[in-house]
């Protein structure tokens, strides 16, 4: 099963579990879960490779966290690099729409 897929199994079952010998919460894989998702097709392609690796796998957490502020389980924003607000939607039906659209 690829890592991503673990990923949304964390976040469905809002049920902890160890990947790559790193415990991963619901929080924290719905925050990775969120930002993979509005990455483009090809840089879907990619990062799913990086996420195979452990090394790659700590460094998409961290960047993850950098990217979508995450108040909860209830809502997260999308904030773009310069920290400017891009898009705020209900975490579990997150829309990256306008966040994919970016310049």
């Amino acid at each position: 099963m690829k890592t991503i897929d673990r990923l949304r199994r964390i976040v469905e079952r809002h049920q902890w579990e160890e990947i790559h010998d790193f415990p991963v919460d619901a929080v924290t894989a719905k925050v990775m879960v969120t930002a993979f998702d509005a990455l483009n097709e090809t840089n879907q392609e990619k990062c799913v490779l990086v996420l195979e690796k452990p090394n790659g796998f700590v460094r998409f957490a961290e960047l993850s966290y950098k990217h979508v502020k995450f108040d909860g389980f209830a809502s997260a924003t999308s904030r773009s690099t310069t920290g400017h607000r891009r898009t705020s939607w209900n975490a579990m039906g997150a829309s990256t729409d306008s966040y994919k659209s970016r310049p």
